[in-house]
């Protein structure tokens, strides 16, 4: 008996054994298996980043490049040419729809008056393109900013969105400040992006407040008058 218990005691030592080591085994494996989904984990979280960057960048470039930024350059040009022929240097101009649609020759002389930035100056090279155009085409690609913001929240970077956009959508919703909007719902999402941009430090290095290129609504009105006869002799 005395055999018998000795050797019960041995086999249980070793069953004691290798459970632990088991149990050891199955730490380790669990301990490598953390750290490999940590590593995933990381991997995800930086492709993540990845693509919410690649997202914002890829809206930025459809803003500052190509037709877009081509009509963007042509409208502010004619923007700024008009403000500061009307009021001194350094102040922009903001249009009525009225005053941007093209001319047209069935419409007759008041009309037309009305319309004295339809087109741009011979001296701007401008060929075909006309204000009103190019000015929905940067209301467009700023709509579909909007959207992505909005539907987007988890593919793009938000704050990078500010950064890169924020100061220029501030300053299209100033330049926009005297558009109807119930004659172009196209305006919505500007003002929406607008809105939702002015909830972040949308100056930060920046120098320059878009707010000081512009004035009251009356000033433009008072205006209006002088860059029409200044447009009919062309000398705008």
């Amino acid at each position: 008996m005395v055999v018998v218990a000795a050797l019960t005691a041995r086999f249980a030592v070793m069953a004691f054994r290798k459970q632990a080591e088991e149990v050891s085994d199955q730490k380790e494996l669990i301990k490598h298996q953390s750290e490999r989904l940590e590593i995933q984990r990381k991997q995800l979280r930086s492709d993540e980043g990845a693509r919410q960057v690649d997202r914002v960048l890829s809206l930025h470039a459809e803003f500052s490049t190509g037709e877009i930024a081509a009509a963007r350059c042509r409208f502010s040009e004619l923007m700024w040419r008009a403000g500061e022929t009307a009021f001194g240097l350094h102040t922009c101009w903001c249009p009525t729809w009225d005053s941007i649609y093209p001319p047209c020759l069935g419409c007759g002389e008041e009309i037309n008056r009305s319309r004295f930035l339809g087109m741009y100056p011979e001296d701007m090279h401008a060929g075909n393109h006309r204000p009103v155009h190019d000015l929905r085409k940067v209301l467009w690609c700023l709509g579909r900013v909007n959207v992505a913001r909005r539907d987007e929240k988890d593919s793009m970077r938000e704050q990078l969105v500010v950064a890169l956009l924020g100061w220029e959508v501030i300053w299209w919703s100033l330049v926009c400040g005297r558009l109807e909007r119930t004659q172009g719902a196209i305006l919505q999402p500007l003002y929406h992006l607008s809105s939702w941009v002015q909830e972040w430090n949308w100056m930060e290095d920046r120098e320059f407040d878009p707010h000081r290129a512009f004035r009251d609504t009356e000033a433009y009105q008072d205006k209006e008058a002088f860059l029409q006869d200044l447009v009919s002799r062309r000398s705008l």
